[in-house]
C-alpha cells in the first residue's frame, strides 16, 4: 500500500499587507500553486466550516465544462471553478458558469491569488 502526502497551502501570515514584498510573494506563489493544491486548500477551508463538499475526481462520462466544485452549507449552494493562476477557461465552461449565473447561482472561478489573499475564505464564512 502507497501512502499519499496530503498537500495542504495555507495562505502566508506576518507580512504587511499591500506592501510591494508581499504582492511579489503572493505572486510567486500563486503562479506556482497547481489547481490540486488549491482545490485541496479549498476543501479543507470549507470543511471546517462545515460545508458539504462535492468534487468529481474523473469526469469523464459527465457533460464538458461543469465546474470542479460543488459546496452546499449555511443555506447557500457555490459552484467554483478552479483555475491555475494563468489557466484559462474553455468555451464550455463558460457556457456552464453563464448558465449557473443567470439562473441566480452563486458563482465562481477561483485562482490561487483568491486563496492566497484571503477572498475564498471569506466567501465561505
Amino acid at each position: 500500500m502507497t501512502s499519499r502526502r496530503k498537500t495542504s497551502i495555507s495562505r502566508p501570515e506576518g507580512r504587511e499587507h499591500g506592501s510591494a514584498e508581499s504582492a511579489d510573494a503572493l505572486d510567486v506563489l500563486a503562479k506556482a500553486m497547481t489547481e490540486k493544491e488549491l482545490l485541496q486548500a479549498i476543501l479543507d477551508c470549507a470543511r471546517s466550516l462545515s460545508w458539504s463538499c462535492y468534487h468529481t475526481w474523473n469526469s469523464i462520462h459527465s457533460p464538458a465544462g461543469f465546474p470542479d466544485l460543488t459546496l452546499a452549507g449555511h443555506g447557500r449552494v457555490i459552484f467554483a471553478e478552479l483555475k491555475r493562476e494563468n489557466g484559462k477557461l474553455t468555451n464550455a465552461q463558460r457556457e456552464w458558469i453563464t448558465a449557473l449565473d443567470e439562473a441566480g447561482q452563486d458563482v465562481h472561478i477561483w485562482r490561487p491569488s483568491d486563496w492566497l489573499s484571503g477572498r475564498i475564505e471569506e466567501v465561505l464564512r
